[in-house]
């Protein structure tokens, strides 16, 4: 990549101020909108109003250029559109080709905006704000006393009613790792913690496992980070055990607490699941179904699958249930067979392989690419996200982080 060192001065730091006020907008605004027959419209004319700023800041241009990211994804899309040659279904692989484009598209408005930027922290920012609104918004859709009820309950939790439920509570989730990330590893103490509060009452209830597994991980994988990155090696290992120690055990106690019971009940099923209790939560068993059809599929197609989006076609003849097949690892494999499957997770082993390449080049942004990629890689056990439009920005950003290491690398 052509280095690139940009000019900070009054203008181009207004300019980041706006753009950022819009990517905040941007990544809450598809799931405010998610539901919604124009939800095109403000996610559209974000992105134009970026490009616009973009184009400003560059005297009338917009420089573009052939990336890692780029090249991973076009790939990937073009793979999902040779799949239409034996699709079971091929409007639906047509229709899945030309939603990666467009999400390709519109990420790389991002991407080329950011990645000029000296490292990834606007984003994250984003991130954290963009989720605490979520959070904000949530409560008043749904009301303070109905959340907090919802949060209780083992039998009810919040419904799809203005946007996907686990969508909601994955990205409030990841405003919580990045606000523990700041306040733990780069000890920025501000008042955004408060926002914890009201994040943690929807995530709670949202019942979602998904999103509490994440707070978790992320919670204790930065504490890790933070204790090998002590000169004194067995201070560093006393701090790890200590700190993970006393993490789980608050958090358990925090599980006891009368608002956590929902999710509580939620993950002890998910927990005799994989025991064999057939006891456990009712739609784990089906979550279960899902992934077996789905690697029985791909032993009969192997190497091509049966067409990329066309799971969903043999859940539903089969399972008399008309849905992807919860966990995104069996969905690529189905889909698009191990080809289409490793040509969607080369991204990763790319990404992981360069930030330990990094790894000495500013450490804090090593920490948080590797935590966040390490918590998409677990959930990806739970959910199919390799079309959705904020995977596609999570993965801009994390290219974009490589992007930025990679020029400190050959400046220094």
């Amino acid at each position: 990549m052509k280095l690139m060192v940009r000019e900070m001065n009054k203008f181009t730091l207004s300019i980041d101020r706006v753009v950022w006020c819009l990517v905040v907008f941007l990544f809450s605004g598809i799931i405010v909108f998610e539901l919604q027959l124009w939800n095109v419209l403000p996610y559209y004319g974000t992105l134009l109003l970026i490009s616009t700023f973009y184009a400003i800041e560059n005297k009338g241009k917009i420089k573009i250029w052939l990336s890692p990211y780029h090249v991973f994804m076009s790939l990937f899309i073009l793979y999902t559109h040779i799949t239409v040659i034996w699709a079971i279904n091929k409007p639906d692989t047509f229709a899945m080709g030309r939603g990666l484009i467009l999400n390709l598209l519109f990420s790389s408005i991002l991407y080329f905006y950011y990645v000029k930027q000296n490292d990834i922290s606007q984003l994250l920012s984003a991130i954290k704000w963009a989720g605490y609104i979520i959070a904000l918004y949530t409560i008043f859709f749904y009301g303070l006393n109905r959340l907090i009820m919802l949060s209780s309950s083992s039998v009810v939790r919040m419904e799809n009613d203005y946007a996907n439920v686990n969508g909601i509570a994955m990205l409030i989730a990841y405003s919580c790792i990045v606000e523990f990330f700041d306040f733990i590893y780069l000890k920025k103490r501000t008042l955004s913690v408060v926002m914890l509060i009201p994040s943690i009452l929807v995530i709670a209830a949202s019942q979602s496992r998904k999103a509490y597994l994440t707070i978790v991980v992320g919670i204790i994988a930065i504490y890790f980070f933070r204790g090998i990155d002590e000169k004194n090696f067995l201070k560093s290992m006393a701090k790890i055990i200590v700190g993970t120690i006393s993490v789980v055990i608050i958090l358990l106690i925090i599980l006891r607490l009368p608002i956590f019971s929902g999710v509580n009940e939620r993950l002890y099923s998910l927990v005799d699941s994989f025991v064999g209790n057939r006891s456990a939560g009712s739609y784990i068993p089906v979550r279960e179904r899902l992934i077996s059809l789905g690697i029985s599929v791909w032993k009969t197609h192997p190497i091509l699958g049966i067409g990329m989006a066309n799971a969903h076609i043999v859940a539903a003849s089969k399972l008399n249930f008309d849905a992807y097949l919860h966990c995104n690892y069996v969905e690529l494999l189905c889909g698009g067979g191990l080809i289409g499957f490793l040509l969607y997770y080369s991204m990763h082993i790319y990404l992981m392989y360069s930030l330990w390449r990094y790894r000495n080049i500013e450490r804090k942004f090593i920490v948080i690419g590797t935590v966040l990629l390490f918590v998409t890689l677990l959930t990806d056990y739970g959910q199919v996200s390799y079309y959705t439009k904020p995977e596609c920005f999570y993965f801009a950003i994390q290219f974009i982080n490589i992007e930025q290491l990679k020029k400190k690398a050959q400046l220094s």
